[in-house]
């Protein structure tokens, strides 16, 4: 989520346009949420990939 819009991520790989179009600048904030029985380790798949990002400096995870 980001600036009240949302992506629902299901429809991959055309959710890559609408992620895109969310106009997420760098350094900027957003939420990302998973629902579902593996809702965690894909928050942390997640969460592991952007910290590897040199762009990234810090993510919360909040319930």
């Amino acid at each position: 989520m980001y600036r009240g819009k949302s992506v629902d991520l299901k429809n991959a790989p055309e959710c890559i346009m609408q992620v895109m179009n969310l106009g997420i600048c760098t350094h900027s904030s957003f939420i990302v949420k998973a629902d579902g029985t593996d809702e965690a380790q894909a928050i942390t798949a997640i969460a592991e990939h952007l910290m590897s990002l040199s762009t990234v400096h810090a993510i919360l995870n909040e319930k």
